[in-house]
C-alpha cells in the first residue's frame, strides 16, 4: 500500500519517533511511506530509511494555511497514489480529512491526546477509523467527544525493542540517586511537582542528580522560567539540570527513576515503555494511559496528582530495596516485550489499513413515496450484492420504515422527519450523516433537499440525476432521458456510474407478527381455504384519474365472485364506505379491509393473496416485490415507466390515443372504463 502520515513536525517527541519507526517498518514490509510535516531534526533520519517527506505548514492554525495545505496534500495524494491517509494531530486531522475527500484515499486518525471539548475537536468524529492508544482515551473519545464506538480501535503504541537495550539493575550505579523527567515543559505536565519531589529527596540523598528533558513552546516559556526560578529559590541548581531536546535513551541509560507527574490524563505515555524497556522504574500520576502501562508496585508506581511527597516516598521505598527494584524492572521489560513492541503495533495498524482499504460506506437517499421506496429496494439489494462487505445505509421518511426495517441487506436506517422544518432537518441530518464517513451517496430522490444534503454529508462521491440542484452532485445522469425509462432501468443508470451493469428485483420481507394478525382476520372471515383476489379500491386521493370507475369496479367484483373466488378489498380509510357497499352487495364473498391495516399488515395481507389487482400505486409495487401474481391497471400513466414486469405480472389498458396523459383530472376518464372481459384472459391464466 501507499501510506501517507501527517504530523505537525518531526522533532524528538514520542509521536514523531513513532512515525519514524513505523515508516521504517512499512518500508521493510514492502509498502510506500510518505510523511508530511513542517520539518524538524528527524527528517534526515526519515529519508535515510527510504521514506518520502514533504514540508508543508501543517502545524499552523491559520485559515489561509489550512486551505493551502488541503490543496497541496490533495496533489500529493494523487501524485503518490496514496491509499491511506493517517493523521496524528488536530490540525493535520482537519487537513487530511478535507484533502482526502473526492480522492481514492481512505482517511483515519490516531488521537494522541485528550482533546478539549470545542468545535476544533469535532473533527475526530469524521474519519472512518479513530485509533486510540489506550482504553482510557477511547472511553473519553466516546463519552466526551461523542465519537461513534464502532469507529474506535485501541492500538497501544510500540517501540523498536532493539533500540532500547535493557540495562540490568546490577549494572547500574546505586551509589548516587539519579531521576529524570522527559516530556514537554508545560503547566499540565506538572513539572513543578517533579522539582518538589527532588526537594524532598535531596534531604536523604544530597548528591542527587535530576534531569529535565524537553522544551517549552513559545506560549509556555514563562512557565519554564518559573520552573528555573523555583529551582534556584530551593537551592537545587546543583541537583537539577535542564537539558532541552535530548535523545531520551541517553538519559534513560543513566537514571534510576523516570517521573511523570502529569496533572491531566496522558493518552498513552510512550516514554514510560521506553523507560521500562531500558530497565528504569517509572513513577507516574494515576491518570489515563499510564494506569494501563503501570501496575502499581509491580511494573512501576502510581501516585495521586499534585503529590510531590508521594513521588518521593515511592522512589525512596524502591531505591533502598534493591530486590523490589529488580523485580519491578524485570517485570516491566517483559511486559514491553509482550505487548508494546513496534511489530505488534504495526501489525495491528496494518490490519486496520487493510480492512479500511476494502471498506465502503454507502448511503442511499430515498425519502418518498411508498411505491418508490419499494422500487428502491432493487438498488439496495444490488449494492449489497456487488459490495457484500460494505456498510449500507438508507435514508427515508419515517412513514416508510416499517417495510424496509427488516431487510437483511440494509445495515442502518436513518429517518427523514417530513413534519420538521426543512432547514432544521437538513442541519440535523447533515451533521449525523457526516459522522458515518460515507464513500458513496446515491441520491434516488433527486430534489433540491436531497441534492443539498448529499453535498453537505461530504462523501467521497455523490451520484444522482442532473436536475434541480444537480450541479452539487459529482457523477450524474441526464434526468430527461432517464425518466422515459422503466423504474429499474432508471435506477440502473445510476448504478452504472459505480460500475454495476445489472440490477436486482424489488424485494420485501413479511413481518411475522403482522402476518399472524392478518391470518387471524382471514380465518375469522373464513377466507383461509379459498383462492383470494385482492383489489386495491382506490390508488390515490390526488390521482383520481388512476382509479377504476365505480361501476366497472362493481362489475369486476361481480365477475370474480361469480367464478367462486373470494375478494379482499384494500385501500385507504377514505375508501372504506365505497368498499363497504360492495361487501354488503356480495355478502360473504367479499372482505372489506380498507383502512384496517398498517403498513406491515398490508404487506402481510398481500403476501397471503393468490392474485392482486390494482391501478398504478404503491400496493401494486408491494405485490410485485413479494412476487405475487398481479394485474396492473393503467390509464393516465404508462406501464413501461412505472411497473416491473415479470412472468406473473400483467398489464390491462385500453387502446386510446390519450393513454399516458399524466393528467390528474379528466372530463371523461374513458381509459379507466375497463370491463371484466379485459381482465378475463389473465385471470384465467393465473387461476388455473
Amino acid at each position: 500500500m501507499n501510506i501517507l502520515q501527517i504530523v505537525p513536525k518531526l522533532e524528538l517527541g514520542g509521536v514523531e519517533r513513532g512515525v519514524l519507526d513505523f515508516s521504517e517498518y512499512l518500508i521493510k514490509q514492502g509498502h510506500k511511506s510518505v510523511v508530511i510535516s513542517s520539518g524538524g531534526s528527524l527528517v534526515k533520519d526519515l529519508e535515510k530509511k527510504g521514506a518520502f517527506h514533504y514540508t508543508l505548514p501543517v502545524h499552523k492554525k491559520s485559515l489561509f494555511s489550512f486551505f493551502y495545505c488541503i490543496r497541496e496534500v490533495k496533489k500529493i495524494i494523487f501524485k503518490e497514489k496514496i491509499e491511506i491517509v493517517h493523521s496524528r494531530s488536530r490540525v493535520p486531522h482537519w487537513i487530511g480529512c478535507f484533502a482526502s475527500l473526492k480522492t481514492p484515499a481512505q482517511f483515519l486518525i490516531t488521537a494522541h491526546g485528550y482533546y478539549s471539548q470545542h468545535f476544533f475537536s469535532k473533527i475526530v468524529r469524521l474519519p472512518k477509523v479513530v485509533i486510540a492508544p489506550s482504553k482510557s482515551l477511547a472511553k473519553y473519545l466516546v463519552e466526551e467527544l461523542k465519537v461513534l464506538p464502532s469507529k474506535i480501535r485501541v492500538i497501544p503504541r510500540g517501540l523498536k525493542i532493539e533500540d532500547f537495550s535493557f540495562k540490568e539493575p546490577s549494572f547500574r550505579d546505586f551509589s548516587l540517586l539519579k531521576i529524570g523527567y522527559i516530556g514537554r515543559i508545560s503547566p499540565v505536565k506538572g513539572v513543578e511537582y517533579f522539582i518538589g519531589a527532588v526537594n524532598e529527596l535531596v534531604r536523604d540523598y544530597p548528591g542527587l542528580k535530576a534531569y529535565i528533558v524537553g522544551e517549552a513552546s513559545k506560549k509556555h516559556l514563562a512557565y519554564k522560567e518559573f520552573l528555573q526560578k523555583k529551582v534556584k529559590k530551593l537551592g537545587l541548581s546543583e541537583n537539577i539540570r535542564f537539558l532541552g531536546k535530548t535523545d531520551p535513551r541517553k538519559i534513560l541509560e543513566e537514571i534510576h527513576f523516570l517521573v511523570l507527574p502529569s496533572l491531566i490524563p496522558e493518552s498513552f505515555g510512550r516514554v514510560i515503555i521506553e523507560a521500562q524497556a531500558k530497565g528504569v522504574v517509572c513513577v507516574a500520576t494515576d491518570l489515563g494511559g499510564p494506569k494501563e502501562l503501570i501496575k502499581d508496585s509491580q511494573t512501576g508506581f502510581l501516585v495521586p496528582g499534585l503529590d510531590s511527597s508521594g513521588i518521593a516516598e515511592k522512589i525512596k521505598e524502591s531505591f533502598k530495596n534493591k530486590s523490589l527494584y529488580a523485580q519491578i524492572v524485570f517485570r516491566a521489560r517483559r511486559q514491553v516485550e509482550e505487548n508494546y513492541t513496534l511489530e505488534k503495533m504495526a501489525e495491528k495498524t496494518l490490519e486496520v489499513y487493510n480492512k479500511l482499504s476494502k471498506q465502503i460506506n454507502i448511503l442511499v437517499i430515498k425519502l418518498s413515496s411508498l411505491g418508490d421506496v419499494v422500487l428502491g429496494t432493487a438498488t439496495f439489494r444490488t449494492l449489497k450484492k456487488y459490495f457484500p462487505h460494505s456498510y449500507l445505509a438508507v435514508l427515508c421518511s419515517r412513514a416508510y420504515l416499517p417495510i424496509i426495517e427488516n431487510l437483511d441487506f440494509i445495515d442502518e436506517l436513518f429517518i427523514y422527519e417530513d413534519k420538521i422544518h426543512r432547514l432544521k432537518e437538513l442541519a440535523k441530518l447533515s451533521s449525523v450523516l457526516r459522522e458515518r464517513s460515507f464513500d458513496v451517496v446515491l441520491d434516488l430522490q433527486n430534489n433540491y433537499f436531497s441534492h443539498l444534503l448529499s453535498y453537505l454529508i461530504f462523501p467521497k462521491m455523490s451520484i444522482g440525476f442532473k436536475r434541480k440542484w444537480g450541479f452539487l452532485i459529482d457523477k450524474k445522469e441526464d434526468f430527461k432521458k432517464a425518466k422515459e425509462l422503466g423504474p429499474l432501468q432508471s435506477q440502473k443508470k445510476l448504478l452504472n456510474l459505480l460500475g454495476i451493469d445489472d440490477i436486482e428485483k424489488p424485494f420485501l420481507k413479511v413481518d411475522k407478527l403482522a402476518l399472524s394478525k392478518v391470518e387471524e382476520v382471514l380465518e375469522e372471515a373464513k377466507f383461509t381455504d379459498s383462492f383470494l383476489v385482492g383489489i386495491n379500491v382506490e390508488a390515490s386521493a390526488k390521482w383520481k384519474t388512476k382509479n377504476l370507475k365505480p361501476p366497472f369496479l362493481r362489475l369486476l367484483v361481480d365477475f370474480l365472485t361469480g367464478k367462486g373466488l373470494k375478494v379482499v378489498l384494500i385501500g385507504r380509510k377514505e375508501s372504506f364506505l365505497k368498499a363497504e357497499n360492495l361487501r354488503k352487495e356480495f355478502g360473504q364473498n367479499v372482505l372489506n379491509l380498507c383502512g384496517k391495516t398498517n403498513l406491515k399488515e398490508l404487506v402481510s395481507l398481500i403476501s397471503k393473496l393468490n392474485l392482486f389487482i390494482s391501478s398504478d400505486s404503491a400496493p401494486l409495487h408491494i405485490a410485485v416485490a413479494l412476487n405475487k401474481p398481479s394485474i396492473g391497471v393503467f390509464g393516465p400513466t404508462l406501464p413501461q415507466r412505472h411497473i416491473v414486469l415479470g412472468e406473473r405480472v400483467f398489464v390491462v389498458k385500453k387502446n386510446l390515443p390519450c393513454l399516458g396523459c399524466y393528467k390528474k383530472s379528466c372530463r371523461h376518464s374513458l381509459c379507466m372504463e375497463i370491463a371484466p372481459e379485459e381482465f378475463s384472459p389473465f385471470i384465467e391464466r393465473l387461476t388455473l
